[in-house]
C-alpha cells in the first residue's frame, strides 16, 4: 500500500496520529480504546506504516516497545 498520493496523504497522516498514541501508551488495546479504533484494526495500519516506511517501528513481542527508528520517528512526528 503507498500512503503517499492522492487520498492515501490523509491515510497516511491518520496512521502517523496512531503511531504518536501507540507510542506513548505502549499498548495496542489502551491506544486503540484511546483513538475508538478496534485493536486488529490498530495493528493493521501500524504495519501497513512499517511497510510503506521500510522500516520496523514498533517490536511487538514480548511487549510492546519503540524500535530505534521508532523512538526517532515518533520524535519527528509528535
Amino acid at each position: 500500500m503507498n500512503l503517499h498520493t492522492g487520498e492515501g496523504a490523509v491515510v497516511y497522516l491518520e496512521f502517523m496520529i496512531e503511531f504518536n498514541v501507540l507510542a506513548e501508551c505502549l499498548n495496542f488495546s489502551a491506544a486503540a480504546k484511546e483513538l475508538y479504533v478496534s485493536q486488529p484494526t490498530l495493528s493493521k495500519h501500524m504495519a501497513a506504516l512499517e511497510e510503506d516506511l521500510g522500516f520496523r517501528l514498533i517490536e511487538r513481542q514480548p511487549a510492546t516497545r519503540l524500535t530505534p527508528a521508532g523512538v526517532e520517528f515518533h520524535k519527528r512526528t509528535a
